[in-house]
Order: structure tokens, then sequence, then C-alpha cells
């Protein structure tokens, strides 16, 4: 928050809070901000309000604009510094904005089960078997819970339904198959027992 707080001039003592972006100040009453002495000009200046800082443009006043006994055309004006509009002092008051951030608790991932089998269930569907777990939440999901993206290339990728993160298979399933059958071919081709 900042505003100019009037300091002289023939105006009794007030204060502008100023806006985010363009502020006018002028004796005409379609300024942002009306002050009327007869030092200022119908439109005196143009202040842009930033986060730390006031951009001040004179509009070409009669009397002119200073900053800190400084005469401009273009100027910055920090916290505490007397800006100069014709015979008008303002000082620039800035304070910081407190933003308080509300406590939030994170929600709870629903929870796989023990199924009859040993293995763990989908976090979705509580009697069907996880065959997916996901490497950032650690959620076990099921086939059809799992997000798919096939890339061309024939590269596929698998995301987590709970969090987006990328899922891996559960266990060795895939392994498994692909072994026992490498194996029954090795025993039939070679006809000795493989273990």
């Amino acid at each position: 928050m900042a505003k100019l707080i009037l300091k002289s001039g023939a105006a009794p003592e007030r204060s502008f809070e100023l806006k985010w972006g363009f502020n006018r100040f002028g004796r005409a009453p379609d300024n942002d901000f009306q002050i009327e002495d007869p030092t200022i000009s119908a439109y005196h200046s143009e202040l842009t309000l930033g986060l730390e800082s006031v951009a001040v443009r004179d509009c070409g006043s009669t009397n002119g604009t200073s900053i800190n006994g400084k005469r401009i055309t273009e100027g910055v004006l920090l916290k505490g510094d007397v800006l100069r509009l014709g015979g008008v002092e303002l000082v620039l008051e800035m304070t910081e904005a407190n933003v308080s951030v509300p406590d939030i608790e994170a929600p709870k991932l629903p929870a796989s089960v023990v199924l009859a089998d040993g293995s763990l269930s989908c976090v979705k569907h509580t009697s069907v078997p996880a065959v997916w777990q996901c490497t950032e939440c650690n959620a076990m999901v099921c086939a059809q819970c799992i997000h798919h993206l096939h890339r061309p290339g024939g590269e596929h990728h698998y995301f987590c339904p709970v969090c987006s993160g990328h899922c891996e298979r559960v266990g060795a399933h895939g392994k498994r198959k692909k072994r026992s059958r490498v194996l029954a071919f090795l025993q039939k081709t070679l006809r000795m027992p493989v273990r």
C-alpha cells in the first residue's frame, strides 16, 4: 500500500492512497486525485505505482514537478521522498502488505487394502488388484485407472490418476511371463530340466 501525504499548500492536510497502475494528479475534476491549488496545473503529473517505488512523469505542468528538491520530467519516488507539484509538497509513505496463507491440510490419499491372494488393491477399486504404483505418491492403481500416453516412435508413458506422477508396473508380472516362455522354449529345445 502506498499513499501520498499532503504536507503543504493552500489545501488542508490530507492523504491520497495510490492504486496500482496510473494515478493522475491535477486541478481538473477528472483526475484520479484533484488538488485545488493555484500552483497546480489542470493535468499536472502522472504517477505509476510499482512494487517498491512510484514512477513520476510531469505532464507539461506550468510550475513543474520535483522529487526531493530536484526538478524532473520523469523520475522515481521512493518511500519517504518528497514530491513537489507546483507549490504543494507530498510525502510518500509505503507500507508492506501482509499476506497470510491459511494452513490447509493435504488431502488424504485413499489406501489400498490387502486382498485374499496377498496382493494390494487399487486405491479406487478395492476389490481389483493393483498392477501399477506411482513413483511420486506411491498410490497403487489398477489397469483401468492408469493414465496412458502413447508417443510417436512407440514410447508408452503411464501416469498416476491421483497426482499425475510417473507409474511403474508392480512386481515383475510382465517379466515372469516372458521368463517362463523363455525357460519353456529352452527346456523344449535343449531337452533338459531348467530350474
